[in-house]
This record gives C-alpha cells, sequence and structure tokens, in this order.
C-alpha cells in the first residue's frame, strides 16, 4: 500500500508532502477497490440480463429462466388462421459481452441493411435494419455472433469508414432459415463501423457480440421430460439444473365429446388439468381456437374454455359431438398443470462474469433472476453515478432550485422543456440548506 497512517497533533504544519500521503492513499484504495474479493451480489432480469459491474471471472450464483412455447403466426387462431404451437425437449443459457451494450438499437422493420451499398431498403419480408453505425474499429478480423438471421434474399452486414461511408458488405446469400448467423469482420484497416439486418420477429431479444464471448451452457430434457410447453430452468451454483414444467398439450381430436345446446361440445378434463372458473379466461393457447370464458362461449365460434371440471368448445359448423371429433382433429391445446412436474440435471456446468459488461440468456424464453458477484468498485461507482434519463418537464431558468427523483438541483444554465438535466453540465447538486441560505442573502 502507499499509504502511511500518520496521526495528527495540534499544530503541526500541513505540507504538500503530507497532504500527498493522503492523495496517494485514496488513489491506492480506489484501484485496488476491484482485486478484492466480491462480496456483492447482484441481481439482473430482462428477456437478455445485462449488467455492468461484474465481478472479473467469478462465478454467477444462480440463473432462473423460463420455458414459453412457441406459436407461429399472429392474430387470434382459428381454423382458417391455424398457429401452430411448438415446445422444447432442451434449452440452452448463454453469456457474452454484447457489441449493443450502452447503445439503444433503432429497428426498422420492414426494412434491410443493403450489403452492397450500405443502404436501409424498404422489405416486406421478416426483416428489420438496424440503423446504428456500431463502432467496430477494435474488432476488426474477429468474428461476430446473430442470434437470428433475417430470411430470405435479403439484408445483411455492411461495413463504413470514420465518415461513415460505405466500404463493403456481407450479404445473407439467400439462406431461408432463421438460424444463428456467424459472420467474419474484414481485414480492413479503413473499416470503423457496422450495420446489420436483424429478424424482425425476435427484436425483443437481439444477441450480437464476438463469437470468443460467447459461451453457452446446453441442458437437454427430452429423455427425461420429453417435449415442455411452459415452465422455467434454474442454474444452480453447483453446477445441477432444475427444469420446472407446469403446462400439458393435447390433441383435442383424441379426447371424447358430447354435445349440448347451441353448438357446445364438452369433454371430460385431463388428469392434473388445472380448473378455472366459469366467468374466467383461462392461461391456455390452441391452434385454432381463442381462449374464453365458459359463461360466454354459447353461440361463440371457435371458442374453448376449461371450467367446472370439463373442457368446453363452440363449434358451429359441427352437425354433431361425432363431427366436432373430427373438426377437432390435430388441434392443439396447451394447458396449466395442477401440479408442476419437476426433473433435476447434474454436473450441467458452470458460468463466469466478464469484468464489467455481461449479457446473460436463455433460448427459451427471458431471465428471471441472474444472481451475479460485482465487482466492488464498479457498484460503489454505479450507486454514486449521477441519475441517467432525466428530462425536464417544463422551462427551468438560470439559478432556479427545483428538485428530481427526491433530489435538489440549481440549475447553473436555462434548460428548455424537454431537455436532459445534466449535473455538473446544467446544474448542481444542492440541499435544503444551501438553497435557505441563498434566499437569506
Amino acid at each position: 500500500m502507499s499509504y502511511t497512517k500518520r496521526t495528527w497533533v495540534t499544530g503541526e504544519t500541513i505540507t504538500a508532502e503530507k497532504l500527498n500521503n493522503i492523495e496517494d492513499g485514496i488513489d491506492d484504495l480506489d484501484r485496488h477497490l476491484s482485486d478484492k474479493a466480491p462480496v456483492i451480489i447482484n441481481t439482473a432480469s430482462g428477456d437478455i440480463a445485462s449488467f455492468a459491474d461484474g465481478a472479473d471471472n467469478r462465478q454467477i450464483k444462480k440463473i432462473v429462466g423460463t420455458i414459453v412455447p412457441v406459436q407461429e403466426g399472429t392474430g387470434d387462431p382459428s381454423p382458417d388462421n391455424v398457429r401452430p404451437i411448438s415446445g422444447w425437449t432442451r434449452g440452452e443459457i448463454g453469456r457474452c459481452i454484447s457489441l449493443l451494450n450502452g447503445i439503444t438499437p433503432h429497428f426498422d422493420t420492414g426494412w434491410a441493411i443493403n450489403s452492397t451499398t450500405g443502404a436501409s431498403n424498404v422489405y416486406s419480408g421478416i426483416a428489420a435494419s438496424c440503423s446504428n453505425y456500431l463502432d467496430v474499429s477494435d474488432y476488426i478480423g474477429k468474428e461476430v455472433y446473430l442470434n437470428h438471421r433475417p430470411t430470405g434474399n435479403v439484408g445483411g452486414f455492411a461495413f463504413y469508414d470514420s465518415s461513415k461511408q460505405y466500404v463493403s458488405g456481407i450479404s445473407n446469400n439467400g439462406i431461408t432459415t432463421q438460424g444463428e448467423w456467424i459472420i467474419t469482420i474484414p481485414d480492413n484497416s479503413s473499416i470503423k463501423y457496422m450495420r446489420f439486418t436483424a429478424n424482425s420477429n425476435y427484436l425483443d431479444k437481439v444477441i450480437l457480440c464476438l463469437v470468443e464471448t460467447k459461451e453457452t451452457l446446453p441442458i437437454n430434457w427430452q429423455s427425461e421430460a420429453g417435449t415442455i410447453y411452459g415452465g422455467t430452468v434454474t442454474l444452480n451454483q453447483d453446477g445441477s439444473a432444475d427444469v420446472m414444467s407446469n403446462r400439458g398439450i393435447v390433441d383435442l381430436g383424441t379426447l371424447a365429446w358430447y354435445e349440448l345446446s347451441y353448438k357446445r361440445f364438452t369433454s371430460a378434463v385431463l388428469q392434473n388439468m388445472k380448473q378455472y372458473g366459469s366467468t374466467d379466461i383461462a392461461p391456455i393457447i390452441s391452434s385454432e381456437l381463442k381462449s374464453a370464458p365458459k359463461s360466454s362461449i354459447e353461440g361463440a365460434d371457435n371458442q374453448v374454455a376449461i371450467a367446472d371440471g370439463s373442457i368446453w368448445v363452440c363449434k358451429k359448423t359441427a352437425t354433431n359431438a361425432t363431427n366436432c371429433k373430427e373438426l377437432l382433429a390435430g388441434v392443439q391445446l396447451v394447458y396449466e398443470l395442477t401440479t408442476p412436474q419437476s426433473y433435476h440435471f447434474v454436473n450441467v456446468g458452470q458460468l463466469f462474469t466478464f469484468f464489467g459488461a455481461n449479457n446473460i440468456w436463455i433460448d427459451t424464453g427471458s431471465i428471471t433472476e441472474c444472481d451475479y458477484p460485482a465487482d466492488t468498485k464498479l457498484y460503489i461507482d454505479s450507486l454514486t453515478a449521477p441519475d441517467e434519463d432525466m428530462i425536464a418537464d417544463s422551462n427551468i431558468a438560470s439559478e432556479q432550485y427545483f428538485t428530481v427523483n427526491n433530489k435538489l438541483y440549481l440549475s447553473t444554465a436555462a434548460i428548455a422543456a424537454g431537455a436532459s438535466i445534466i449535473p455538473g453540465t446544467n446544474c448542481t447538486e444542492t440541499n435544503l440548506a444551501a438553497a435557505l441560505n441563498a434566499l437569506n442573502t
């Protein structure tokens, strides 16, 4: 340590050497905070759990992610708008450093980056152009990973010089799948910026990172749990994983149906199928039927309810129960389980934090909890950093006192309504005593 503790005595002369000893001690403490074993466990969540205060190469304590069924298409399901449902036989938890960290990406759905001109062009397919110019000058010649590529012969990556003039590009090459995409940034010293085309179906979960920072842990549960249509995955500190299934699925055409009045048909509920009241809209999904309360499906076509010990369906085109069963052949219904099913897997693996920025995701859904060791200094700095996204909701004159987030500020320049409030630039944080003293002078 640079600092040597000194005991001061009354009347002692203050010298530059003595003051510098204190300054050296403060600087040494600040620089070595990151070297201390992290005792702060912070948490993050989201479609992608992002945090900027990770400790260097420390094991993440716990990760909990959701398993969400995938339903194709949009709009209410019906025989004219069939929306197939698929589940998951495995999941993958991943970690990386995103190239989008610190950036709010702006995506234009229905547009694509032209890899031969660098322009953003209108496109009617499953694509969205990211109009941000991402600085990749430190990554020349490195591999970049994108989790969902656009479909069709559209879009790609484009690279630009320091003046944002087009240099070169990488085309999607007519690939029709929506899978992963790995490209290499061209080894060209004139390249500074990059723009790309994403798949517009996954804009809430775009993963764009250097391949060298990407690490994944696969969890295969098919042999024990089959296909899961809803639930959670928990990665534990000991490297094991717990998978919980809270949804079941049935082909409604396999059930026995009985006719009631007004084209309503009923079938007995399945074992472990959760029940609801007659006025409830059950949290169920179907490939061809819309979930509705039992009390309202009378005379309403292509609706389904689970209530009062039965499954209820209204099919106006059905002539009888036998015909209803025929019409429901292949129609999927995903329902809640009364008692979820749990499975435990050992030796799945562990994930460790990068120093600073980290991004954690699960391909089956979103991260609801990520408990990680935070770097002591970065964590403290984040607590003392200025408040972000402070916007003036009205005009603030110069030398005016105002409050934001229960803090008192004094403007040092006029701040227009809608403008950013930036401590140290157009205002200073103060306190009530200072404000009262200023009013009394």
